[in-house]
């Protein structure tokens, strides 16, 4: 019961992130995972679109998605 509690809420962090900013949580889920290109104009670019406070510590959901894109690419 502990489990799916703890899921819920990170479903619901990342569903809510996504309906509000959508761009701006991929561009920080890429971000994350290391995906995005390092050029210094993109990265002033993307200041704008990294939110931070999505990768907290009880956000299960979007680490789960950032260590999965980070194994595969």
């Amino acid at each position: 019961m502990g489990m799916r509690g703890l899921l819920l809420g990170s479903v619901a962090r990342q569903v809510n992130a996504m309906a509000i900013h959508p761009a701006a949580t991929v561009t920080t889920i890429l971000h994350y995972s290391s995906l995005l290109p390092r050029d210094l104009t993109v990265d002033l670019e993307r200041r704008r679109l990294i939110r931070h406070e999505l990768l907290n510590r009880h956000n299960f959901l979007f680490r789960i998605i950032v260590s999965i894109l980070t194994c595969f690419w």
